[in-house]
């Protein structure tokens, strides 16, 4: 049962706070004619990894979400952006580190790229952010 219950944790943090977020957003731009909505998702939510399986599942899941209000939405001028960071140095690890944690990416680096895809002519809509090189 701990299992379970831990999975539906997950889910409610990875994907519920996303989904109801997005409605919450949704009906406030449409009120307005427009906006933008950034779903900060992860490189989990693009491909299978080993050994974390239930966290990858939710972060596929914010993808599908995203992809779908998308969708659902190409008719007007509120615009879906997802965005998907490789491993980035925050305290979601602070119980365990991953052994090459001083290689994963600074917050404010993403942010930077963020911001730039932002200002850009045209934003990609699903932005990849990898790690910086050495």
């Amino acid at each position: 049962m701990l299992i379970y219950k831990n999975l539906k944790n997950l889910f409610e943090i990875n994907f519920f706070g996303y989904f109801y977020g997005c409605q919450i957003a949704l009906l406030k731009m449409k009120e307005q004619g427009n906006g933008v909505i950034i779903n900060i998702n992860s490189t989990a939510g693009l491909d299978g990894k080993s050994g974390i399986s239930a966290h990858c599942s939710s972060k596929f899941a914010i993808k599908g979400l995203t992809e779908s209000i998308r969708k659902e939405n190409q008719d007007t001028d509120i615009k879906i952006l997802g965005v998907f960071p490789g491993g980035m140095q925050t305290e979601i690890y602070k119980e365990k580190y991953p052994a090459d944690f001083e290689d994963y990416m600074k917050v404010d680096y993403a942010v930077e790229k963020v911001m730039a895809n932002l200002k850009s002519e045209n934003p990609e809509i699903d932005f990849i952010i990898k790690r910086p090189s050495k």
